[in-house]
């Protein structure tokens, strides 16, 4: 577990590429914070930021889905399933 204690940012990892590489860092031991844009299941698109947080939980590794909005915000589902919107302080702003 070369990756123990540490913090990966994956962004698109709710399907493809991208879930491949956060399945990776958990399997290595990394928290995954896991980016993407589809929070829900469709039968359009395939993945979601939850099904890929399972996918890492069941591999007994830890994984926090966030879904980036507009002007900074994000959605962030914690450990226990709980919702809440978190602000993203903006650079240089005053």
């Amino acid at each position: 577990m070369i990756l123990k204690d540490k913090v990966a940012i994956v962004t698109g990892s709710s399907r493809g590429i991208g879930k491949a590489v956060a399945l990776a860092f958990a399997r290595e031991g990394a928290t995954v914070i896991i980016a993407a844009r589809t929070k829900m299941k469709s039968r359009f698109i395939a993945g979601t930021i939850y099904e890929t947080a399972d996918e890492i939980h069941a591999l007994g590794g830890r994984a926090f889905p966030i879904r980036p909005h507009r002007a900074g915000a994000v959605d962030w589902a914690g450990q226990g399933g709980e919702r809440s919107n978190c602000y993203l302080a903006k650079r240089n702003q005053r």
